[in-house]
């Protein structure tokens, strides 16, 4: 009888196994992920960049273009 009270339900029994894998994570599974963080990261943030300053080129390009047709107009500061 006391068995069979001890049993653990099986959603319980997977989340302990779970728990258990994750703080045994091994030196190149640890250094593979965080590679991979670094890289995910490091690529989010050179597109970023990248779209920033295309946007900013362009609309200077755009303003200089512009003031090239009609030389009246005033190119903005920024």
């Amino acid at each position: 009888m006391r068995e069979a009270a001890n049993v653990d339900a099986t959603w319980l029994t997977w989340l302990r196994s779970r728990l258990i894998s994750a703080t045994r994570v091994s030196v190149p599974r640890l250094a593979l992920a965080a590679i991979a963080v670094g890289l995910l990261i490091g690529t989010t943030t050179g597109v970023v960049e990248a779209s920033r300053w295309n946007s900013t080129t362009w609309n200077r390009l755009e303003a200089k273009y512009v003031q090239s047709i009609d030389p009246y107009q005033r190119i903005p500061s920024s």
